[in-house]
């Protein structure tokens, strides 16, 4: 199984240690944006237009290559504000690709509440759901 990780850019090393935790137990993260050298505070504007563009190409390569889209989430009443929304926007290429959907957090939108749609609000019980369907 592949797994696609999407969180906000400033989660990038929690989301690192999650993503160690799955390749322990035999998940493939498909998720390169965990990768990059740009420090986790980083803003749109510090990049130029070129690797803007190699970037959301790179991810939605990501996001075709996995199995399992698995989306961090915040609570849409009392979390921080995350303003740049670029989970949101794989969230819905993933579903419009097929991609089973699941979510660690709490529903921010309506569409978190469709049937095809696995939430959990730990990521230890998430874990436990991938690992059982690998």
């Amino acid at each position: 199984m592949k797994v696609y990780l999407a969180s906000w850019f400033s989660s990038k090393d929690e989301r690192n240690k999650q993503a160690e935790e799955l390749r322990a137990a035999g998940i493939a993260v498909t998720s390169r944006w965990l990768e990059e050298t740009a420090p986790p505070n980083s803003k749109l504007g510090d990049f130029d237009e070129s690797f803007l563009r190699a970037t959301a190409q790179m991810d939605k390569e990501d996001i075709q290559a996995c199995t399992v889209f698995v989306l961090f989430t915040v609570d849409p009443n009392n979390g921080p504000c995350h303003r740049r929304g670029g989970r949101h926007w794989e969230t819905g290429y993933a579903e419009g690709l097929g991609k089973p959907i699941t979510i660690v957090g709490p529903r921010e939108n309506i569409f978190h509440s469709l049937p095809f749609v696995a939430q959990f609000d730990t990521w230890e019980e998430a874990k436990k759901y991938l690992i059982s369907i690998a």
